[in-house]
């Protein structure tokens, strides 16, 4: 799977768990422990954003630093808000890509 691909359905997978529509332990295979326990503090808190309505991806971004390592970035809609994330996304050999890096804004 390209680093595309996979960045836009981690983001995915990450925006539902935010939204309470997943299990944060989904994700256990896609990100790495430390990302995922943020996400899943995210997942058990008062999220304020949250109110305002489902997560929408709108733009997504990929940038190669290496064959092995790729910086992410997007943005997604909440109602007439927009927000962004940005991150970083690594290939490992047998497991293959992990975010291992996640700034949700």
């Amino acid at each position: 799977m390209g680093a595309d691909i996979f960045w836009n359905r981690a983001l995915r997978l990450v925006l539902e768990t935010v939204d309470r529509r997943r299990n944060p332990r989904q994700l256990s295979g896609v990100l790495t422990p430390g990302v995922l326990e943020v996400v899943a503090r995210l997942y058990t808190s008062d999220y304020s954003a949250r109110k305002m309505g489902g997560a929408a991806v709108h733009r997504t971004h990929v940038q190669a630093v290496s064959e092995r390592t790729a910086e992410v970035c997007a943005t997604y809609t909440r109602g007439k808000q927009t927000f962004a994330v940005a991150g970083r996304i690594d290939h490992a050999d047998g497991t293959g890509w992990t975010v291992t890096a996640l700034h949700v804004v």
